[in-house]
């Protein structure tokens, strides 16, 4: 993806022959043009587009198929993107910057003031980014075209002055800085609990012509996850999804509730319709002390319910759906069958989903955790230990040397204390045996949910475990006629059931709704 900021002064050239370019076919034109390979010490396709204007119009094609912009940017940017161009453009990366902060304010955690002009600018950004687009709504008006798929990403969102954002020299020389003793800075800590807010957003328009939606994985700061579904509410036509979002906050609890509760009401207030393709990282950090316990995020009214679980069940659900793939995800049984289903007089159905693939979190909404000790295995013979920090000694990212009274006294951040209170100091793993109780009822819903999908090829539930053994836990089903990637000479013409559990089993009871649900698929435990 690059860049695009310049305007072209075509010049009429003339072929070998003495006859004009633009007397060649503008088909032939555009096959020769893809072929022009530039190297990154030349100075691009550019000069390719100043022979005539039938190759500026195949040279733009590629040079405008994929663009990026940021919002500092629209105003100068958007008198380029007219005409012709509009219909080359495929996919457009936005970037929001958001205000930046003075070298004293390093040394500070983000105020409510800053967090509440974070939110005005990205607002702000994301409706004039909307605005822009929404002046090409001609697009899916040119029929000689056919179908165009059109992705937009929200690829950053950031301060100049956050971490490497400084420039990779200036970031460096600031770190050495600290570890000297010479400098206050939190650097990624000063907004780790800040969480961007997409404020009014009735007024933004939709956008009919888009097909494809991303939140992509390298934003810098984090993004209210709500704020994702009301933005493909704006996208009527949407086709693909892929997020990348988060709840990881570890440390307050009960903003880890908001974010996540927030996401699945309104996901369950503003079904997206026509998707064809969803996947969603929403990730959560197990903690590394495995005897320490999360809060739970299910509501205590009704703690036997996850919502957001059941909001992605009820997702899932879409007629058109035929790919879900979620990751690094906190899930319980509700995700394939809520408890609600056993009492209604017809069962869930999912008529067109060909790949479900679910890869969950160590730890369930209540806390629980879905794996234990080994019990064949002694106490002390599995616990792996990691203590390189003297817990004795306090460590900070920022002095507390300067007076009480000065509004600019950096704040305090001891690494230590805010690892034990999230659970990661010292360092404890040991849990590598499925958790009977709980994980049964997942893996029993997984096996009643596959009996409704009728054009289900490939099925996987695997877990973040970590071992430094090697053990894992994952769960592979393959329709026949689908190649396992790991036996590529197995039989495909069955049904395949094949489980990397080592020597665990599950209940009896979810290996006869698989082979009820899936008759005659072939059931295969692997272990290592």
């Amino acid at each position: 993806m690059i860049k695009i900021l310049w305007e072209y002064r075509p010049r009429n050239y003339q072929s070998h022959d003495g006859k004009p370019m633009d007397s060649l076919p503008q088909e032939l034109i555009a096959r020769i043009a893809s072929f022009i390979r530039v190297s990154i010490d030349e100075p691009g396709l550019a000069p390719y587009a100043t022979i005539s204007l039938r190759w500026q119009l195949a040279i733009e094609a590629r040079t405008f198929q994929r663009i990026r912009l940021t919002n500092l940017e629209i105003d100068k940017v958007s008198p380029l993107l007219i005409g012709h161009r509009r219909y080359c453009v495929n996919e457009i990366g936005y970037e929001i910057i958001l205000p930046m902060y003075d070298d004293e304010h390093c040394a500070k955690y983000e105020t409510e003031e800053e967090m509440e002009q974070n939110d005005f600018t990205f607002t702000n950004a994301i409706s004039s980014f909307f605005e822009l687009l929404e002046s090409w709504k001609g697009l899916q008006l040119r029929p000689e075209l056919g179908f165009r798929n059109f992705k937009i990403s929200l690829s950053e969102c950031y301060s100049p002055m956050d971490g490497r954002h400084r420039g990779r020299d200036r970031y460096e020389e600031d770190k050495e800085m600290c570890d000297l003793g010479k400098r206050n800075d939190l650097f990624e800590h000063r907004y780790e609990h800040s969480i961007i807010h997409l404020k009014e957003h009735l007024e933004i328009p939709n956008l009919s012509f888009v097909t494809a939606f991303e939140i992509g994985p390298e934003l810098t700061r984090r993004i209210e996850p709500s704020a994702a579904v009301a933005l493909a509410r704006k996208l009527p036509n949407i086709k693909s999804i892929r997020w990348y979002l988060n709840e990881n906050e570890r440390h307050k609890p009960n903003i880890r509730r908001l974010l996540r509760n927030g996401f699945a009401e309104a996901l369950s207030a503003n079904p997206i319709y026509y998707l064809d393709s969803f996947c969603l990282e929403f990730t959560f950090e197990d903690p590394s002390n495995e005897f320490f316990t999360p809060e739970s995020v299910v509501n205590p009214e009704d703690p036997s319910i996850d919502h957001l679980s059941c909001a992605l069940h009820t997702l899932s659900l879409s007629t058109n759906l035929r790919s879900i793939q979620l990751f690094n995800i906190v899930i319980s049984p509700d995700l394939f069958w809520p408890t609600s289903t056993n009492t209604s007089p017809t069962p869930p159905q999912w008529p067109n989903l060909h790949t479900f693939s679910v890869t969950f979190q160590m730890t369930s909404p209540s806390g629980q955790w879905y794996f234990i000790r080994d019990p064949s295995k002694p106490p002390d013979d599995d616990e792996f230990v990691e203590e390189s920090i003297d817990p004795d000694i306090p460590w900070s990212d920022a002095s507390d040397s300067s007076s009480p009274s000065d509004p600019l006294r950096p704040d305090d951040y001891h690494l230590i204390r805010e690892a034990r209170r999230a659970g990661d100091y010292p360092v404890r793993s040991f849990r590598t045996f499925p958790n009977d109780a709980l994980i049964n009822p997942l893996l029993l819903a997984m096996a009643r949910a596959a009996a409704h999908m009728p054009k289900l090829q490939v099925m996987q539930l695997s877990s973040t475990l970590r071992d430094p053994n090697g053990a894992s836990f994952e769960v592979f089903y393959y329709a026949a006629g689908c190649v396992d990637p790991d036996h590529v000479n197995d039989d495909k013409e069955r049904d395949r059931l094949i489980w990397y559990v080592n020597a665990w089993r599950p209940d009896e009871e979810v290996l006869e709704a698989w082979r009820e649900g899936k008759r005659g698929v072939n059931v295969r435990f692997v272990e290592w």
